[in-house]
């Protein structure tokens, strides 16, 4: 009897340490296990979280947002949430890279771009990654489920990425907070059957941390500029001593004068008679005379023997002999 009691005993104890056991196992695992099935809500200040979110995805009416590097100027920029078609298709695509069935998902994806305004106000997207933190309400379509809902991102390489997120209400309405910077591409994702297992985690985006800029390095002393060498001063040349002929330099070689030719005054052309018959004369026509080289009118007095020299008669005479001479000289030949 005594010992049936023991064995009881033994039973009760063992049987009270499992209790135990497995208490303890419930109060360490399920308050994790349930951590995110209850939102923490949250007050959002607008001077925080004072960076404009505009282009909101389908489903969401406002979104609160803060840069991570408090010393940019938050009024200059802006954040873009796209629900773009090819941030849909690289969803998707790294999905089923990941093994997981598009028919098990539902999922938001959108396209997230920083703007940054110029001196004219017009905004361009910035080409660096900035760190952003996010709070933006769970997309209409996915809201029954909202405490389920996972954020996810695609990687440069098209890889699925799980990004770590709280489940916070912020004036009533159910949110995910999360920080964006390192992908372009994100997504509000709600898996039907159990949670994401697959893709990566990336480490939340740091805000940048600054490196002190070492003080400058003193100018080394300056190297006192040669004064240059001042130019010889010019001798004047001295003024010329009058009545003497100054000779200027290279001075040009002088026509030489050309003495002028005196022209011989043409003589006076001795007077044409007038034709006779007046200044038309006996012309056809009635041609004027000035226009005619007349003919001068030979003197028509006749002339007497006493008009040619005895010169001219040795002559004619000394003629007529040479040529009877040399006639009775050709003739005794003949013969």
């Amino acid at each position: 009897m005594e010992v049936k009691m023991k064995k009881q005993g033994d039973r009760r104890g063992a049987g009270i340490t499992l209790f135990l056991f497995l208490a303890l196992i419930a109060v360490s695992v399920l308050p994790g296990a349930y951590a995110d099935a209850a939102a923490t809500k949250l007050t959002v200040s607008s001077k925080e979280y004072n960076l404009s979110v505009e282009q909101l995805p389908n489903g969401v009416t406002k979104a609160y947002a803060k840069l991570h590097d408090t010393s940019l100027k938050a009024g200059e920029y802006e954040l873009a949430l796209f629900d773009s078609y090819e941030a849909m298709i690289a969803m998707e695509e790294a999905l089923e890279a990941a093994g997981e069935k598009l028919a098990d998902i539902d999922f938001l994806a959108m396209e997230t771009i920083l703007y940054q305004s110029d001196e004219d106000g017009d905004f361009y997207p910035v080409e660096e990654r900035c760190g952003v933190t996010l709070i933006c309400p769970i997309p209409s379509p996915l809201a029954a489920n909202a405490e389920k809902v996972q954020i996810t991102a695609v990687s440069d390489d098209g890889k699925l990425q799980r990004i770590a997120s709280d489940f916070v209400e912020v004036n009533g309405v159910k949110c995910r907070k999360f920080d964006i910077g390192v992908f372009d591409t994100y997504a509000f994702l709600y898996k039907k059957t159990g949670t994401l297992t697959s893709g990566a985690s990336p480490t939340p985006t740091k805000a940048p941390v600054k490196t002190p800029t070492p003080a400058p390095t003193k100018a080394p002393a300056k190297t006192p500029t040669p004064v240059p060498t001042k130019a010889p001063a010019k001798t004047p040349t001295p003024a010329p001593t009058k009545g003497a002929v100054t000779t200027p330099t290279s001075a040009p070689t002088k026509a030489p004068e050309k003495t002028p030719v005196p022209t011989k005054k043409p003589a006076t052309p001795t007077p044409t008679k007038a034709l006779a018959g007046g200044s038309t004369g006996n012309r056809p026509g009635g041609e004027s005379s000035a226009g005619v080289t007349t003919t001068p009118v030979r003197d028509k007095t006749p002339q007497t023997g006493d008009d040619f020299s005895r010169a001219g008669y040795l002559m004619l005479f000394a003629a007529g002999a040479a040529g009877l001479g040399g006639i009775l000289l050709y003739t005794g030949r003949k013969k």
